[in-house]
């Protein structure tokens, strides 16, 4: 039986943090690097105009210190693909509830390149995860665009290095190492947890292990949450919902997706990674120890309640 996580906090605990305030949030992109464009489709379709790619950022931190808003993140976003750079920073954050955002996101506007995004985390940040026993991430992601692509593979890790795929269903795992979210196979409107233990890759083929998604004008954005356990040798992807009537961060549920058993060197996990053949719009990547620290609220010594049901 899968389950749905609930945590419900004290009043005195339950204020949201900006991305730098929580101690155990160890990784933070937001990706507010400028300038971005307003409109990310200016009448083309080869990513000229006025687009802003997000290859070379942070580029240049002193003309724009907010450029510096990551934190755990060394060096630059980099694309591996020989292609020509399709991802692109836009005004404004994706939103859900009252998760505290920067002010930009990026997205794809087109499926005509592959591409291979990664940038490195800092030292500090590979040690934190290093000497941890469970880590825990989030982004947001939509799938927003175009229903007719043929392309659907995109997706998201974290592992050692740069992804050897630019499809997260078709890294095999032989010398790779990390955990990932991506389509399913087969199911290009989905979400589904992929990992990797050095040999080989993990993944669920079960039709009720994914999140099934809507593309184009009826998308939503989604909360994707990754669970990490490396002494228990397991790693459970979810789905965070808010309550109906409540839109705060605190008070919601976390809906499993699918579990895997997989035991993953936590030593080697050392670069983000964005892939896509597709255009998604992606937000507020997060790494931490606990929950809370992803979910950009308090972690409080005491009296956190988790109800299991």
């Amino acid at each position: 039986m899968k389950r749905i996580i609930a945590v419900t906090l004290t009043l005195t605990v339950a204020a949201l943090l900006t991305a730098e305030a929580n101690p155990n949030l160890i990784v933070y992109e937001g990706f507010e690097y400028f300038p971005a464009s307003a409109d990310p489709d200016p009448g083309d379709n080869q990513g000229t105009g006025s687009d802003i790619i997000l290859t070379g950022n942070p580029g240049n931190p002193e003309a724009h210190p907010s450029d510096v808003d990551a934190i755990g993140l060394d060096g630059i976003w980099a694309n591996a693909a020989n292609d020509a750079h399709n991802m692109y920073l836009v005004e404004g954050s994706l939103e859900f509830g009252d998760l505290p955002t920067s002010g930009n996101h990026i997205r794809y506007r087109n499926n005509l390149n592959s591409d291979r995004y990664h940038r490195s985390l800092t030292e500090a940040s590979i040690g934190a995860i290093a000497n941890a026993n469970e880590i825990w991430f989030s982004f947001l992601a939509k799938q927003n665009i175009d229903v007719g692509w043929d392309a659907g593979y995109e997706g998201f890790a974290l592992g050692s290095d740069l992804a050897g795929n630019d499809q997260i269903r078709n890294i095999d795992g032989a010398g790779y190492h990390g955990v990932g979210v991506g389509p399913a196979n087969g199911h290009k409107a989905s979400w589904t947890a992929y990992a990797w233990d050095g040999t080989t890759s993990h993944v669920s083929t079960d039709a009720g292990d994914r999140l099934n998604t809507t593309r184009g004008s009826g998308a939503t954005t989604h909360l994707l949450v990754g669970h990490v356990h490396f002494d228990e040798e397991t790693y459970t992807l979810y789905e965070y919902r808010l309550e109906e009537e409540n839109d705060t961060m605190a008070g919601g549920e976390l809906h499993e997706i699918v579990a895997l058993n997989v035991d993953i060197d936590r030593t080697k996990l050392n670069t983000l990674n964005l892939t896509r053949q597709v255009s998604t719009a992606y937000d507020e990547i997060r790494i931490g120890t606990t929950l809370n620290s992803v979910l950009g609220l308090v972690d409080p010594p005491a009296g956190t309640i988790v109800i299991v049901k």
